[in-house]
């Protein structure tokens, strides 16, 4: 997933960029060469599920920010959120600190889509913290509230936005344990394109 940062609205495709590294590759070229569209390598993002340390380490030289989409960092919760999981996430979280210091990196961006009930509690910002904390440079997380989709659930249960109360209670947890947080602002809920 390739996002634009800064003057452009996020600008997200579907598909893991790591399972696709020469396109990526090929477009990333494209987006900061000075021919090309300029675009700064900062105000250009990869964002990865992270499917594997390998695929992870394997990002190190794009010239672009990177983005983990963690959603959970229990290995049997994001499994349920990232059904593609394969791979524990203290050995994903190993290889993004390698990946981070082989880039000289300032610090890694963490997404996590929050679902009410599901990875919004006090637990799951706990968790959050003492996964990323050893993570080298400036950790900043992402808070994605949860964009409601009819039909879409697990073990029977609709998933349902965070409440914005729950979100602020995380973001201020997942603040005061020491990482940056933000909540990113929701655009285009009414018409189901958010």
């Amino acid at each position: 997933m390739l996002t634009l940062a800064r003057t452009h609205p996020p600008s997200q495709g579907m598909g893991e960029p790591a399972d696709n590294l020469p396109a990526v590759r090929r477009a990333l070229a494209a987006m900061v060469h000075p021919f090309g569209f300029g675009l700064a390598k900062q105000h250009v993002c990869v964002s990865t599920v992270g499917p594997s340390p390998g695929a992870i380490r394997a990002l190190a030289p794009l010239p672009a920010r990177l983005a983990w989409s963690v959603h959970a960092a229990d290995d049997r919760l994001r499994k349920l959120l990232v059904p593609t999981s394969r791979h524990s996430m203290s050995a994903l979280r190993d290889a993004w600190a390698e990946t981070l210091l082989a880039r000289n990196d300032r610090g890694l961006m963490a997404e996590v889509t929050l679902i009410d009930g599901v990875n919004d509690g006090d637990d799951a910002a706990d968790g959050l913290h003492e996964l990323l904390a050893p993570l080298p440079g400036k950790t900043r997380v992402n808070l994605i509230p949860y964009n409601a989709n009819a039909g879409l659930g697990a073990a029977g249960k609709l998933f349902r936005p965070s409440r914005p109360e729950a979100v602020r209670a995380f973001q201020r947890r997942v603040i005061d344990s020491g990482l940056i947080c933000t909540v990113r602002t929701s655009r285009g809920d009414e018409e189901a394109s958010a």
